[in-house]
């Protein structure tokens, strides 16, 4: 099946407002790419507005007159994230879906950290999105349209951490500080799904499984070198791995559904639905997640 079949076997999604961080790259910006092949109203929620407008020009030369918006969104700042909250409840009130796709690999030997001086691992890819999830959660909860919230999870999410390791520490391996960011981001998918009191609201996981994007370029030379091997025997592209956040936007989606590629190991295919593993929620990752928050 081509990815323009699978597209066209579900309904457009015109007239309808999207919001997606981390747009300008990667499975973000496919993912933009295919909403406005539904044609949606993309919000591209970015951190770099140079970059930002780079990928916006190349969607705006693909498809007649499309609908994009730019959203500044650092998800390392908290002054950033409020300033978004502000814009999408007064400009973007009414919208459908928002894609918390936005994350980083980190730096190889650590000592980078957000506004707030959190790790920059931790601290972007997990308590950015909790952050955001609680400066939203009563506005969701009043809801009175339907609305999808997805969250980017990730398959590292079934490796090992070195045991004892905290949220915060920074003294690990690249690879071990991003694995626990994903099983956080996990978490507060689940978190999401059980604290949920509006039947109009869908909280949803999505996997891309095994692609190729700017994350690569974050990596040491023998992890480039050997993984860069591994991604292409194994991988399908950005724009096969975006699907699977796409699928989550469906109005046939219910709270609590993840969506992975179907292929063996979840590393590629065209997206499935299957069952949340339980065993990946950590309610201590919630509640240290919930301290951090508070002490900002």
């Amino acid at each position: 099946m081509s990815i323009k079949k699978y597209l066209d076997k579900f309904p457009d999604l015109e007239n309808k407002t999207i919001i997606v961080t981390g747009a300008n790259a990667g499975v973000g910006f496919e993912l933009c790419r295919h909403l406005l092949y539904k044609k949606t109203h993309v919000v591209m929620a970015c951190r770099n507005a140079i970059k930002a407008n780079a990928a916006r020009e190349i969607l705006c030369k693909e498809f007649d007159n499309p609908n994009v918006d730019i959203l500044l969104y650092d998800q390392a700042s908290f002054e950033s994230i409020d300033n978004a909250v502000k814009i999408i409840k007064d400009k973007y009130k009414d919208f459908y879906g928002l894609v918390c796709n936005a994350g980083l690999l980190g730096p190889i030997k650590g000592g980078e950290y957000t506004k707030e001086g959190f790790p920059v691992t931790i601290g972007t890819n997990y308590l950015g999105p909790f952050y955001l999830y609680n400066q939203l959660s009563d506005f969701l909860n009043k809801s009175e349209i339907e609305r999808k919230i997805v969250f980017q999870g990730s398959m590292v999410s079934d490796m090992k951490t070195p045991k004892g390791m905290d949220i915060l520490d920074d003294d690990y391996s690249q690879w071990a500080k991003y694995n626990l960011s994903k099983k956080c981001v996990e978490c507060l998918f689940k978190y999401a799904c059980t604290q949920n009191s509006n039947d109009r609201v869908a909280y949803l996981l999505s996997e891309p499984g095994v692609t190729k994007t700017s994350l690569f370029r974050s990596m040491s030379f023998i992890f480039r070198t050997v993984g860069g091997v591994f991604v292409r025997l194994t991988s399908h592209s950005p724009k096969k791995a975006s699907l699977t956040m796409l699928r989550c936007l469906m109005n046939d989606t219910k709270n609590g559904e993840s969506y992975l590629p179907r292929g063996f190991g979840r590393i590629r295919g065209y997206p499935k639905k299957y069952p949340f593993k339980e065993k990946r929620y950590v309610d201590k990752l919630i509640l240290r997640g919930q301290e951090c928050l508070k002490s900002k």
